[in-house]
């Protein structure tokens, strides 16, 4: 949504008012719809992380209590169309970063926050096509070296180039319902280095505090969970909830070598369309956590792949409902538990539900 935001305000505007006018049909107490910006988005699956664990609050003899030492664990997230990441660093710095200040339960933290659009696997991924189909001499099949050998696919211009994040590269002969065919190659050396050529670092040359693109980010402390793409990555390669990089990259060496016939077999359950990409999310995802965030060998061991905690998803969406429920004041030093964990469930499911219908919306009026 932010994405479409930025290409077709109005567009966006018309959902955000089929959606409102939806919420406004139930019995809640409504106050406005928005697009998250994707700091907000980072923030509250921070929130959501922490929360799980019990490095916010934690309960005990039916009273909730903030733990006595404050630890908190940094979140990464990498979304379709974006990617984001979240912790508590020992000092910001750059005057120019202005740092997230959370009041969570009488406490407050102070969060470094950043998101990267067009870095989610799915725009990601359709930038390094956009590159290989501008880099290739041939005109038919195009190479892919992510993608396993034996898997072929069709895909539209309007495929390549509807997006905003490849719209400025979009040919003068552009037109929408041409076809063009990539088939995979399974090149794991050649998919890495296509893969690395979509971050800028030249950005960041001769700066002690950068990630990429030229964008700021204090030095990483502490344990950190990395959920939604991170973990389908890990997942897809067999690999724990923790890992080393030495692991991780011959593990994804061994699977980006794999043929289609063979990865078809070992992953059973999964879409076509997720296979065809694992081998490019696992290097999209080795490049980002080493070369920008930054990640060390030792710090890599601090990383967590995880989907749940506890058996509940981690989702920014249970962040954002924490948020704007703090009420409790910072002079308690004991919070009580405001409503039953059964009530807390259903009020939980009721807005996963809303969600998923709004989502059906969005569907329908971009048909």
């Amino acid at each position: 949504m932010r994405l479409l935001e930025l290409q077709d305000k109005p567009a966006a505007q018309r959902i955000l008012s089929e959606i409102e006018a939806l919420f406004k049909t139930l019995p809640f107490n409504f106050g406005r719809v928005h697009i998250l910006t994707g700091r907000e988005e980072a923030i509250y699956a921070w929130i959501s992380a922490n929360y799980l664990k019990g490095n916010l609050v934690k309960r005990n003899n039916k009273q909730y209590r903030h733990p006595f030492i404050v630890r908190t664990s940094g979140a990464l997230d990498l979304g379709g169309a974006s990617t984001q990441i979240a912790f508590t660093p020992r000092r910001i710095l750059n005057k120019l970063a202005t740092p997230a200040k959370v009041m969570l339960y009488g406490h407050k933290y102070v969060i470094y926050t950043q998101s990267f659009e067009c870095y989610g696997k799915d725009e990601a991924e359709r930038r390094y096509l956009v590159n290989i189909y501008q880099a290739s001499e041939s005109k038919w099949p195009y190479q892919s070296p992510c993608w396993p050998s034996g898997y072929n696919e069709t895909v539209s211009m309007k495929d390549l180039f509807g997006s905003l994040c490849t719209a400025s590269k979009r040919p003068a002969n552009y037109k929408p319902d041409d076809e063009i065919t990539f088939t995979g190659t399974g090149n794991p050396a050649k998919c890495q280095e296509l893969v690395y050529l979509l971050f800028d670092f030249e950005a960041c040359a001769g700066k002690s505090y950068c990630s990429f693109d030229g964008i700021y980010m204090p030095k990483i402390r502490g344990k950190f969970m990395a959920f939604s793409g991170f973990y389908h990555i890990s997942r897809a390669l067999r690999l724990p909830t923790s890992f080393s990089v030495t692991s991780f990259s011959e593990t994804l060496l061994s699977f980006c070598t794999k043929g289609w016939a063979e990865l078809k077999f070992i992953l059973p359950d999964d879409k076509d369309c997720d296979i065809r990409q694992y081998c490019f999310d696992g290097f999209l995802m080795h490049t980002l956590l080493i070369h920008g965030y930054k990640f060390s060998p030792i710090r890599w061991k601090k990383i967590s792949f995880m989907e749940t905690v506890n058996g509940i998803h981690v989702k920014w969406s249970l962040g954002y409902m924490l948020s704007i429920t703090n009420t409790i004041p910072q002079e308690i030093e004991e919070i009580r538990s405001k409503i039953s964990t059964t009530t807390f469930q259903i009020v939980l499911s009721v807005f996963v539900g809303t969600g998923i219908i709004s989502i059906l919306v969005i569907c329908k009026l971009m048909l």
